[in-house]
């Protein structure tokens, strides 16, 4: 039995490239189920069996639901393996399911955290404006990072509001769903300064529609300096988080 469980966490690591501590953590789960069946071989283990540890038991020793899915996971992952390779004729987890995990609902950042989060960059230079500009529509909108990174400039819209100048996204979101969602003046008077900013009318950020990328990047080692224009132009996710 061991063999066997050593040959699964073999195949985890060096086919599936898991790193080295959560193949140890697959390893401490399925030793504590080998517990459990009190001498029972594992691959004898029955669906009740395994449906009482990853359920009852896993709860009465206080594991909490989001663990209890690593665990149910695990013990899904194993016994298929063992399927493929035909040390089972059938597979006695297939039928497992994963617990329910309550999804905690984020807090709003409050106003005097926002207003310290704007202040970090520096507005005097080109990168710092952008930074301000894209934090400062970050913190209006609610956008995710890949809705922020996917704007281009058609994507500000003005409009009036009692008789004053206002702006405002037009967003296309999951199921091609349409939504304007109006801007801080903040954001708006950011956004103003960032394209009105010498050093981005000198970047060529134009798009094969005629539209232009709304947030640029400035360095992308990964494009030739010839072809870093248009889409390979537009801001990543993974910047946007760094920025952050």
């Amino acid at each position: 039995m061991e063999k066997v469980i050593g040959d699964w966490l073999l195949h985890k690591r060096a086919s599936e490239n898991r790193a080295v501590s959560t193949v140890d953590k697959y390893e401490t789960y399925l030793k504590r189920l080998v517990e459990f069946l009190k001498g029972t071989p594992l691959l004898d283990a029955t669906y009740g069996q395994l449906h009482e540890f990853t359920g009852l038991h896993l709860y009465q020793q206080k594991v909490q639901p989001s663990s209890r899915k690593v665990y149910v996971a695990v013990v899904k992952g194993f016994f298929s393996w063992c399927l493929e390779e035909k040390l089972i004729v059938s597979d006695p987890s297939v039928r497992l399911q994963y617990p329910k995990v309550a999804r905690k609902i984020p807090k709003a950042m409050g106003l005097a955290n926002a207003e310290k989060l704007l202040m970090q960059p520096d507005l005097s230079e080109f990168i710092g404006l952008r930074d301000a500009a894209m934090l400062a529509v970050l913190i209006s909108s609610g956008l995710r990072a890949s809705g922020l990174t996917s704007l281009n400039e058609s994507s500000l819209v003005g409009f009036k509001n009692k008789g004053v100048d206002r702006m405002a996204l037009r967003l296309i979101e999951k199921g091609e769903n349409e939504r304007v969602v109006p801007l801080s003046v903040e954001a708006m008077i950011l956004l103003q300064a960032y394209l009105g900013h010498p050093e981005l009318l000198d970047i060529d950020r134009l798009l094969d529609s005629g539209d232009r990328v709304l947030f640029v990047s400035t360095k992308n080692r990964t494009v030739p300096v010839w072809e870093y224009r248009g889409e390979h132009r537009r801001l990543s996710r993974v910047a946007v988080r760094t920025i952050v």
